[in-house]
């Protein structure tokens, strides 16, 4: 069984901190939080090992116009390839929350909505390394439940089209809260959260 969770002291605040995505060598973490004062903004921080401590986290900063974490907007439920070439992000920069991509080239560049996004709310996702594999959460019209669990099938060049997007629909639940998923480099081990059972609680899935 799972031990009990504990705080993770250095990257806590008296701000509301949420949307953890750690990288698969257990080194670099990225994460939303309000310590700034402007609503939800996307940090990073890393360790030198699994064992040892997390450094101060540092703000995502990206000198280009329309960057990751504009004033006043909120940033968050990132999900970051392993090499961090590539981000992709919830943000409420164009009115609802939509999905959000950005590269890597030793700075971070353009933020621009991808087109997996939809009229609905997207948030907290999960990409493959190849980014032919993006699950996130959507209120989208004509889901099993409120918000439902989609993948959305990439073409090769940090594209996902409207058309690509599938829901999960053996993992959600008819009129309820499926999100936030989490899964195994394999893709054949799925972690989420869902309010099936009244409450917003973590379930497992294996395929």
């Amino acid at each position: 069984p799972w031990n009990s969770p504990t705080l993770v002291e250095e990257l806590d605040s008296t701000a509301l901190n949420t949307s953890p995505y750690v990288l698969p060598d257990g080194l670099t973490i990225y994460f939303a939080s309000e310590r700034g004062g402007a609503g939800h903004d996307l940090y990073r921080s890393t360790r030198a090992s699994r064992e040892g401590a997390w450094g101060a986290p540092i703000l995502v900063v990206s000198p280009a116009i329309g960057q990751i974490n504009q004033a006043d907007i909120d940033d968050f439920g990132p999900c970051v390839t392993s090499d961090e070439s590539v981000i992709i992000f919830a943000s409420a920069r164009g009115g609802g929350n939509d999905l959000y991509r950005a590269e890597n080239d030793g700075t971070w560049g353009l933020a621009s909505i991808i087109d997996a996004s939809s009229a609905g709310d997207e948030k907290d996702c999960w990409i493959a390394d190849d980014e032919m594999s993006l699950y996130f959460g959507s209120s989208r019209a004509g889901g099993t439940g409120t918000t439902n669990i989609y993948l959305g099938r990439g073409n090769g060049n940090g594209k996902y089209n409207a058309n690509q997007v599938d829901e999960i629909v053996e993992v959600n639940s008819a009129g309820d809260v499926t999100e936030d998923p989490w899964l195994s480099a394999d893709q054949r081990t799925m972690f989420l959260a869902s309010d099936r059972d009244g409450g917003m609680d973590l379930y497992m899935t294996t395929r």
